[in-house]
């Protein structure tokens, strides 16, 4: 979905506050966006760390032989504190499509046997605000980056007087899927009521995981409706939500727009 350029320029700010600062002018948006030859910009706009270390004495457990006893010993803690802000410019629209403020702490720990030999071992405090702005990094990345899902589903494997369910289930089993929705199709015509309802069921699956999420629906309601699957009633609705989840992308992407509300 994105190719991502670093850029190399470091803007004046103000002084850290816990508030955004104002935003980047235009111009110099667009400046970077001709330079990049980029449709969105990035910024970090508010940065904000501290590192603070306590150290003392306490009785730990070690393990001496077999046995694990008490160890009186010289401990260095840090805790480390981040605050980033993140803006998101889209430089063909001239809007802010994102702001948000992250912030996150974190506790290290090191033991030794003076206070000296504790504070070597404790991580320093340029690594710890490494570690917790790749934390930032890494949920800001989940939340402008496409992430795989994995999304369970589960449907009727075999009933004794409707063969086709199970036959349909060795297909999908395969991830034939096409084909297992033929085999339960051909069967909704002699099916009891019930087992038709687990039939129409499984064919809302099929069409789901083909990604045709209209007749997922349409089939998920046939189930519900006409031969009262309870299970499809729960089915629709997840249906529903993922068809307007898929269609607010697409107009976030500038694709589409959202059908209902």
């Amino acid at each position: 979905r994105f190719h991502v350029i670093t850029a190399e320029e470091q803007l004046d700010g103000n002084s850290v506050t816990s508030a955004f600062p104002k935003q980047l002018s235009w111009e110099v948006i667009n400046e970077l966006s001709d330079k990049y030859q980029a449709d969105a910009v990035v910024s970090i706009e508010l940065f904000d760390t501290d590192f603070i270390v306590t150290r003392g004495r306490k009785n730990i457990k070690e393990k001496v032989g077999d046995q694990e006893v008490q160890v009186l010993k010289y401990y260095a803690q840090g805790i480390g504190n981040i605050t980033i802000g993140i803006r998101l410019y889209d430089s063909r629209r001239q809007t802010i499509v994102d702001q948000q403020l992250f912030t996150d702490s974190h506790t290290w720990e090191a033991y030794g046997n003076s206070i000296l030999e504790a504070l070597i071992q404790l991580t320093s405090k340029g690594n710890a605000n490494r570690y917790l702005s790749q934390q930032v990094g890494r949920d800001y990345a989940y939340k402008i980056s496409p992430m795989p899902i994995k999304i369970r589903r589960a449907f009727r494997g075999k009933s004794k007087k409707s063969p086709e369910l199970e036959q349909g289930t060795r297909y999908a089993d395969v991830a034939q899927w096409e084909k297992a929705m033929e085999v339960w199709k051909s069967g909704l015509d002699r099916a009891r009521n019930k087992d038709a309802g687990y039939l129409a069921h499984n064919i809302a699956i099929a069409y789901e995981v083909l990604g045709d999420f209209d007749n997922a629906l349409q089939w998920a309601e046939t189930a519900y409706t006409r031969y009262g699957n309870k299970d499809s009633r729960t089915y629709v609705s997840k249906i529903k939500r993922r068809l307007w989840a898929e269609e607010l992308a697409q107009r976030q992407m500038g694709i589409g727009e959202v059908r209902g509300n």
